[in-house]
């Protein structure tokens, strides 16, 4: 068995052209991506998955600069492929599925979403929206047959892009189990997404405060922090 951590990133974002590469604390957000991933004990190698072509240039050199990371170039409209290419250069038979634009994923909880994937012996295992964890810890736990399964089958755009939809239609074949942190649901007011301007300028603060003391912050200390200066949180 062999586990993936799998970042999936790209230069060319729509509300936000190069977020994956804009500092933070002094390094690039896919920097701190990776960084964290480092720290997840069950992960035992690193790619980071993007399209081809020029325009990811910047990207690209970004992440040729950290030590240890395999780089993956697919096409930039079908993500299922760039990953299935991802699995087949890692010879990953566990993905933990990561974003570029996550750069406070929590290393305990992607290590507790993926002994949940085993423990349930899921094809994925979620953590969806309403878990109650802040949006921007996440990740999600796959088993590399079911990325390769998409891969080969999916016809559909939206499909092949979004991934979770594809097997979402058959779940007897493909069970996800859904990992939350409250009963019943529930949204956590926390954002540490990276997605517009406005996000930027909101992690930039938390990152200034929490990162020199403890880079990879988690989200005991995030939580923490939001009750002592929830104005570091707010929406710019």
């Amino acid at each position: 068995m062999t586990t993936v951590a799998i970042v999936q990133a790209r230069y060319t974002s729509t509300r936000l052209p190069g977020k994956t590469t804009l500092p933070l604390a002094g390094r690039p957000v896919v920097a701190h991506v990776v960084d964290r991933l480092r720290q997840v004990r069950a992960v035992e190698r690193i790619a980071v998955a993007i399209p081809v072509g020029e325009a990811q240039t910047p990207l690209k050199e970004a992440v040729l600069a950290l030590e240890d990371v395999d780089l993956v170039e697919g096409p930039e409209d079908d993500l299922a492929r760039r990953f299935a290419l991802a699995v087949e250069a890692t010879g990953a038979t566990i993905v933990l599925r990561t974003w570029a634009d996550c750069p406070a994923l929590d290393p305990a909880l992607a290590d507790t979403l993926l002994r949940h994937l085993i423990e349930t012996g899921a094809a994925v295992a979620n953590i969806p929206a309403d878990s109650g964890w802040p949006e921007g810890t996440e990740g999600q736990a796959w088993n590399a047959a079911v990325l390769l399964a998409i891969d080969a089958e999916a016809t559909d755009a939206f499909d092949r892009e979004a991934l979770l939809p594809f097997i979402e239609r058959d779940p007897a074949r493909f069970p996800i189990t859904q990992m939350r942190r409250l009963e019943g649901g529930g949204e956590s007011s926390i954002k540490l997404l990276l997605d517009t301007p406005e996000d930027y300028v909101r992690l930039r603060a938390v990152f200034d405060d929490l990162h020199p003391a403890d880079p990879c912050f988690g989200v005991d200390t995030i939580e923490r922090r939001f009750t002592e200066r929830p104005d570091l949180f707010a929406i710019p």
